[in-house]
């Protein structure tokens, strides 16, 4: 009878296919994303064609000169979205905040199933709020 309740908010919260980027894990990237998108968020695109990413990646860093060993360029919109690549807006953030939301997002594409074409939202959030955060 537990198991009924486990899958009623898991279904709930799944339909909010909303990611949420926080302050306390990753500053610079939330700082970035912040500032783009303010407190409503915006609404993104899943591409899920690797190949794509990468194009998205490419033409989003062209131009761009190499950074130091602790630094990573940040884009948003991200490459794996289909808003993402050329006009994405791209700053340095330490390459250990890169890594964070770089397991963030996987588990989110993959707890939420959020596929290729699905939308989702992007927010920024200065805390977890460990009752509403099922997709990490």
């Amino acid at each position: 009878t537990l198991v009924a309740p486990k899958i009623a908010i898991k279904a709930r919260y799944q339909l909010d296919k909303t990611l949420k980027v926080y302050f306390t894990a990753t500053p610079t990237i939330a700082s970035h994303i912040f500032t783009l998108v303010g407190a409503s968020g915006r609404y993104l695109h899943r591409e899920a064609d690797q190949a794509k990413v990468d194009k998205n990646r490419r033409d989003a860093l062209r131009g761009l000169k190499p950074l130091a060993f602790w630094l990573s360029y940040d884009e948003f919109p991200f490459a794996s979205t289909k808003e993402g690549g050329a006009g994405a807006d791209v700053m340095p953030v330490p390459i250990w905040e890169q890594w964070i939301q770089g397991g963030q997002m996987s588990s989110f594409y993959k707890n939420c199933s959020v596929a290729d074409r699905d939308q989702f939202r992007v927010i920024v959030q200065i805390l977890p709020d460990p009752t509403r955060d099922y997709c990490y």
